[in-house]
């Protein structure tokens, strides 16, 4: 009797967790031994080596456990911790897909069907374009639509519909699915499709089918909710020193880089991809649909390509997927090795254009080797270049002065009477700054491919915004001041100065 109830008792709990939500699988124990605290020394050498205010840090496994490191501070006298939530940027992509690809597992969305069967109003500059692009043309930013054509003109509380409806002026840069080009718009139209799809607003649908079910309770679309949970303070550099400033929150561009969280909740998302779409007995994905987030689009033939929100890379021989998330005043990366079952967060409190440039591109290795027991190169020090940085400034500040004090010095060596300047005199000054204001954005979208306004630019890099502007303003101001002062001689019918003979003077003086 007692051997018969032990198997109802038995039968009845598995019913219960099948109910539940099913067992989860075991799983085989990582290839190699894995040591968390290397990505806590990481994490302490970003900050040192970079002058960041904070950091939070997490170690996930495919078992579902998550080990957690905070360094430095959140605000004044507010110390870091593994729950404070900051903003995550462009990390905000590979949690866009996953609810994505939940609308595919359900069968209510296509991947390879047009855009425009689930949001009639999407279209840009060419109407063909428009009838062909798939929402894992915008996944894998291979639309043809790109960043380096496109700088939103809209205000900062405009919403997706809005971003939607501005990219009809936008121009293709080549046919859908035939070339990559980042595209951050491309996932504001995807959060409108979901919205559509799923009836729920964009934040509404993450709440309920990714944050709550694997307990990522401090994680925000809202900005007032996470400032109330304690969101860390953003900083950006100014000669190599954090500078406290707030963090401007674009709601239509909220699926694409502006999702708020904390190592914690990252943390356990990442451990859901890891364990194949569960984490504990929440199932967020099929194990076939994790694995097609990370299958990189045919434009590339081999690492590092990109997929379905997610950089894939192939690290010291082994697979890994990652993102990097840039703002002006956060930073944040994350790499997952699924084939050893680990993967790591780094949530940054600071920023700048440098490190985003020149750090950020190396993280992915350095965070990989971390974790594999390979010790990272530390590589460039924004600490160092942050001096540099300002003598450079004294010293463009410096001459500027020096050729603003020209105009108006009287004596040898003084300012040319206005009668006297020549035409290369005006547009020396007038062409060359002009040719930095406007060529400088152009170049740098050229090379990285991404929209780039001045605004942007002074943002995330005042002191080399500083650098560059002193002297681009005082040759502005040098030859709108030659130009002013030519015209007005020439109106008051002022000429150049008759030559003198200097011989005839001579013999003037000589026979007085």
């Amino acid at each position: 009797m007692g051997e018969r109830w032990k198997k109802t008792l038995v039968g009845l709990a598995m019913v219960l967790l099948l109910f539940l939500g099913g067992i989860p699988e075991a799983r085989a124990a990582p290839a190699r031994e894995i040591d968390p605290d290397a990505i806590d020394a990481l994490l302490a050498d970003q900050l040192r080596r970079h002058r960041l205010p904070g950091g939070a840090a997490a170690v996930a496994r495919a078992d579902g456990s998550v080990h957690l490191f905070a360094r430095g501070n959140a605000a004044p006298d507010t110390p870091m911790s593994p729950d404070t939530p900051m903003y995550i940027a462009s990390l905000s992509k590979p949690i866009t897909a996953v609810a994505v690809m939940q609308l595919v597992e359900r069968d209510l969305l296509d991947l390879d069907a047009p855009v425009v069967e689930y949001l009639p109003e999407f279209t840009v500059a060419d109407p063909e374009v428009s009838e062909r692009i798939t929402p894992r043309h915008l996944l894998t930013h291979t639309s043809g639509l790109s960043d380096a054509g496109h700088v939103p003109s809209l205000p900062v509380h405009a919403e997706l519909d809005d971003a939607v409806a501005d990219l009809a002026r936008l121009q293709p840069v080549a046919p859908p699915g035939e070339q990559y080009s980042y595209f951050n718009a491309g996932y504001s139209v995807l959060g409108r499709v979901i919205e559509e799809v799923s009836g729920l607003a964009y934040g509404r649908y993450l709440q309920r089918y990714l944050f709550e079910p694997l307990g990522m309770h401090n994680t925000f679309t809202d900005p007032e909710a996470a400032r109330e949970a304690g969101l860390a303070t953003g900083h950006g550099s100014l000669f190599g020193w954090p500078i406290p400033r707030e963090q401007p929150f674009l709601a239509h561009d909220l699926p694409a880089g502006f999702i708020i969280s904390t190592a914690r909740d990252m943390g356990r998302y990442a451990a859901a991809l890891l364990g194949e779409g569960s984490l504990g007995y929440a199932r967020i994905l099929s194990p076939e649909g994790v694995e097609a987030l990370w299958e990189y689009a045919p434009v590339f033939r081999a690492p590092p390509a990109y997929a379905l929100g997610w950089s894939v890379e192939a690290i010291d021989g082994h697979r890994a997927l990652a993102h990097t998330g840039s703002l002006e005043n956060y930073a944040a990366h994350m790499v997952l090795l699924p084939d050893e079952e680990v993967g790591a967060v780094l949530l940054l409190n600071g920023n700048h254009l440098l490190y985003t440039a020149l750090v950020s591109p190396t993280l992915s290795e350095a965070i990989a080797g971390g974790l594999l027991g390979t010790p990272p190169d530390s590589g460039i020090s924004l600490g160092v270049i942050g001096p540099v940085l300002l003598f450079l400034f004294l010293v463009s500040a410096g001459l500027s002065v020096r050729a603003a004090l020209r105009l108006v010095r009287p004596g040898p060596g003084g300012p040319k009477a206005p009668s006297q300047y020549g035409k290369w005199d005006i547009l020396l000054p007038l062409g060359g700054a002009l040719a930095i204001l406007v060529g400088l954005p152009v170049a740098a979208q050229s090379i990285i491919g991404r929209g780039v306004t001045w605004s942007l630019f002074v943002t995330m890099a005042p002191d080399i915004g500083g650098i560059i502007l002193v002297p681009v303003i005082t040759a502005l101001s040098v030859g709108l001041f030659r130009l002013i002062r030519a015209v007005g001689a020439r109106a008051a019918g002022i000429g150049p100065p008759a030559p003198q003979d200097s011989g005839a003077s001579r013999s003037t003086q000589d026979c007085s």
